[in-house]
């Protein structure tokens, strides 16, 4: 069992996660090629040590726009590199490419990035638009973001789901969160800190006063911690493997400005296997469509589910029907049965506790004569017990080269056997 444990000495931002997270050990290349298929341009990454105050150092990660003019959009209020506050609502900026959250939801969407990258990227994304749409009484799908702050926005909530992806911990905790006071510049006029949209993120978890002058939580590092954290601990119990430090950009006079990552086991992580408490919504459904079934999945899935299937079954009276099942985490119950409710044509959802045994999952490269590809391993301790091919890799080779899907994934596994063989001990020289 991975836990992974943000402690938020001085507050978080999205440049800071993504920086913390490379540091923790995801590789800086693997984030890079991720967000290479964003259909993004005009922009480069890097990373740097650099000075967080205190007389300590972490790494910061860098969005270079080297095809905008930067100088308008630094705000010297801000404590963090996050860009946030530049959100446009003013629909003569439709020249501007990808701006409304309806239009990144849409690249996001389409973007050949794993099931669950995309899936945390989008939930991160839709809780900033979500909370912004609120703060300025309009719809989320209509909440713009300026040109050169979308493109940091998005860089840095895809690098975070990717990096959270590639780790894939069972659990994901928080420090109770760090918050500063006073005002900042936003496009619309002096607003209070801390940001309006960043406390309705924020519902729900422990917030503690600074009394510092200075934004310590930008909307999206608020986004990144209420998709992301089940639990808020002070700090958890566990057996710690690794620590990474995120720079954060200002210097803050009562403590470093920096955010760690900790990864290690759980205290009770003697066994292969990784317990996880789930539920199963149902419904049996006699009266719709299968055009609407499709789409009902499709929303689940958007939405968080874990898997969602159809199984065909009879009703009273004879009737020939479908049970609908989807399989949750226990935090998205709500929001899923809403959309049960709200898409399909049943008036009552049943809800099953289950308890789920997953074999750890890591992810790998894999170099084929077609071109790379990510494989899935499934270990049983250290011993390979599963090796998958990544569809969507796949798929994406095979419309490139124009060959058969089964061409490809038949590569894939030939080289998988050589490079992985099924029984053998995986080497893992600090994860990468």
């Amino acid at each position: 069992m991975t836990h992974l444990h943000f402690d938020l000495i001085s507050g978080i931002a999205g440049d800071m996660t993504v920086a913390a997270l490379i540091d923790l050990g995801v590789p800086f290349d693997y984030i890079r090629r991720e967000l290479d298929k964003l259909p993004l341009h005009g922009f480069a990454v890097a990373v740097e040590r650099a000075e967080c105050g205190h007389a300590l150092t972490g790494l910061r990660f860098l969005v270079d726009l080297h095809h905008h003019d930067h100088d308008h959009h630094h705000d010297h209020d801000h404590a963090h590199h996050d860009h946030d506050h530049d959100h446009d609502h003013d629909h003569d900026h439709d020249h501007h490419h990808h701006n409304a959250w309806r239009e990144i939801r849409a690249m996001l969407e389409a973007a050949p990035l794993s099931d669950r990258a995309r899936r945390i990227a989008i939930d991160i994304f839709a809780r900033i638009a979500d909370a912004e749409g609120r703060v300025h009484g309009i719809a989320p799908d209509d909440v713009h973001f300026h040109e050169v702050g979308a493109v940091d926005s998005i860089v840095d909530i895809v690098a975070t789901a990717v990096a959270v992806d590639y780790l894939n911990p069972t659990r994901i905790t928080a420090s109770p969160v760090p918050l500063g006071r006073g005002f900042t510049r936003s496009q619309h006029g002096r607003i209070p800190l801390p940001a309006p949209a960043t406390l309705l993120i924020l519902q729900g978890a422990p917030i503690v006063g600074t009394g510092l002058p200075f934004e310590l939580v930008t909307p999206t590092g608020a986004g990144i911690l209420a998709a992301l954290v089940q639990s808020w601990e002070d700090l958890p119990s566990m057996h710690l493997e690794r620590v990474g430090h995120g720079a954060g950009t200002r210097m803050l006079p009562d403590r470093p400005n920096l955010v760690r990552a900790l990864l290690g086991a759980a205290p009770d992580a003697h066994t292969h296997l990784t317990p996880s408490r789930d539920l199963v919504l149902e419904a049996n459904i006699d009266d719709m469509t299968g055009e609407l079934a499709a789409w009902v999945a499709e929303r689940l899935m958007e939405r968080g589910a874990l898997d969602v299937w159809w199984t065909p079954i009879v009703m009273k009276k004879g009737r020939p029907a479908q049970q609908l099942a989807a399989l949750c985490e226990p935090e998205r119950r709500d929001t899923l049965i809403e959309t049960i409710l709200a898409e399909s044509t049943t008036l009552g959802v049943r809800v099953l506790p289950v308890a789920r045994f997953k074999a750890r999952r890591v992810f790998r490269h894999l170099d084929t004569e077609h071109g790379t590809l990510h494989v899935k391993i499934g270990l049983l301790g250290p011993r390979i017990a599963n090796v998958a091919p990544e569809f969507e890799d796949a798929r994406r080779l095979a419309l490139q080269h124009d060959l058969p899907l089964k061409v490809i994934l038949q590569a894939a596994m030939r080289a998988a056997a050589e490079r992985f063989p099924l029984g053998a001990t995986l080497h893992e020289p600090d994860l990468t």
